[in-house]
Order: C-alpha cells, then structure tokens, then sequence
C-alpha cells in the first residue's frame, strides 16, 4: 500500500502526463524556466545551506551539513539531458546529506540539444576530478544522480575506467538509462503505467543528445563497458515505469562482473518519485542512506 499523498500525487500525474513530446516545437529557455518554476521550496531538514561554487572549470552548488565529515556526495539532476539544475534536486539531495553527514556538490553541467553527448560526461568527470584535485580521496567520494543523472552516473564510471582514473567509493544510480538504445522489454511493455518520462524518449535523445554516436561506445552504453572493477552500486527503479530493465539489465551485467549490486524494485510508485515531498520518499532517502554509509 502506497500512501494517500503518494496517490493524489500520481493521480494528478496522470492528468498532466505528456505521453510524447515534440522537441522540436520546444521553446528551450521558456520551458525550462518553467520546469524551475514548478520545483517546491522545500521542506528541507534544519542546518542546511546553500552555496555556488565552481570546480574543474564547472558551475556547482553545496549543500552543506551541519557537522559534516570530509566525506562528500557528488550529485547529477536529471531532467532527460535537456532541462533541470542543482535547485531542482535541492529536497533529495539535502536530506541524503543530512542523514549521511556528508556534504553534498551537484553539477550545473551542460544541457542538450545545446550541447550533445559527451559534453555532460565531461561536465561531470571534470567535477569529480577536481574535487581529487582539491585534495579529497576517491574512497569518500559517492555518485548519486536520478533519471538522466543516473545515467550520468553510469556514464561517468565508464568514463573513470576508460581514463585510468580511481573509482569512487560507491554510487548510486536511481531509474538510470545505460542503453543508447533503449532495448529493454519494459520500454514496451510499461507504456500504459509510466506517468514521467515521454514514450518517444529513444527518438529524441537520438535526435538531441546521442546524435549518431555509436550504440556501442561505452560511455553512451555503460551497460556495454568494461564493468570489472566498478565500485559498489546501488540502483533504484520503479516496476511500471519504463526504465525499468535499464536498472535490472545493468545489475545482472554488474553482478556478472564482480561488483557488488543492490538493487531495489518500487512496485506501486513512479519515475523518480523521490523527489517529492511523500512518505515514500523518505523511506527511499533511509535507504540510500545506508547504503552510502557502508562505504
């Protein structure tokens, strides 16, 4: 059983759903004003601040924790590559942070069809370079990132292992894509339940962040790359959304290869529903949480 907020919540998911998007037609700069817009203020827990900083030649914000440890969370908002920021993922990252005790850094990194794959990547590993840069270990570093951040997340590993650079101590990848192709059974078969993400993603992520990259890179396709030696993973994804094999086809490969993978199945929610002020949320945060805090 779901809670009641988590129901009128996906109730009125399903009255403002945009099954497929005309990207073409998209005025950029209004929609995502618009999207910011829309972000709640909150709740966040007490002793949080915010502030921008830039690392690695990239725009990023803390979040910062009262009585923090020198271990650090570097986060990646989704947004499908094409919209979102640091402030939209203020409420999920601030209270992993607070129940980890760890400070937090999310990457203002470039969007799509501005720029096209790899520029997010190089956005993100640039982040993650500069903070060894500034002295921190990659053993207290964890990846955190949701949707097209979870892919960024995936991505980003890929990109550490092709460049000899150490891994972090763990991530955690939340209804990540890692297929540029977007093979996965659920792509098909949850096109009725998904109530988040365009039913013609495969399509206008071709058309505005992959742009002809081969289907194979690694970085594109992590769930194509070199997987031996990853760092523990955790990865999230809900039953009806159609991401969902992203997740489950990613842990099997991970598993295969050695590295130690969790992976949790929401079996009533949605697509991302983290980020959202519901019971579940929290409950979600505690287990993120926890994971983190083992390595």
């Amino acid at each position: 059983m779901i809670s009641k907020k988590a129901e009128e919540l996906m109730e009125q998911l399903r009255k403002t759903y945009v099954p497929i998007v005309d990207w073409e037609q998209i005025n950029w700069e209004q929609f995502r004003a618009d999207i910011e817009a829309m972000v709640p203020d909150g709740p966040y827990p007490k002793g949080i601040t915010f502030q921008s900083d830039v690392i690695g030649g990239v725009d990023v914000e803390w979040t910062s924790v009262e009585g923090a440890s020198e271990k650090i969370i570097v986060h990646f908002h989704g947004g499908g590559m094409c919209m979102g920021s640091a402030s939209v993922d203020r409420f999920m990252l601030s209270h992993i942070a607070a129940l980890t005790k760890r400070n937090a850094v999310s990457v203002e990194y470039r969007l799509s069809p501005e720029y096209a794959q790899p520029a997010a990547v190089e956005d993100c590993a640039a982040v993650y370079t500069g903070l060894l840069d500034r002295g921190y270990h990659a053993k207290d570093i964890v990846l955190l990132g949701e949707s097209a951040g979870g892919m960024l997340v995936m991505s980003v590993c890929a990109w550490l292992k092709l460049n000899h650079v150490e891994m972090p101590g763990a991530v955690c990848a939340i209804s990540p894509s890692v297929d540029s192709r977007y093979q996965s059974q659920s792509m098909r078969t949850n096109r009725e339940t998904e109530l988040a993400v365009n039913l013609n993603l495969a399509e206008m992520m071709e058309a505005i962040y992959f742009c002809g990259v081969d289907p194979l890179d690694p970085i594109a396709s992590p769930i194509h790359s070199d997987l031996h030696g990853w760092p523990p993973t955790y990865l999230m994804a809900c039953r009806k959304e159609i991401l969902r094999d992203e997740a489950v086809r990613m842990c099997v490969r991970l598993q295969e290869s050695g590295v130690l993978c969790e992976l949790t199945i929401e079996e009533e929610l949605f697509h991302t529903y983290m980020l959202h002020d519901i019971p579940e949320s929290y409950e979600a945060f505690q287990k993120i949480a926890e994971f983190f805090s083992r390595y």
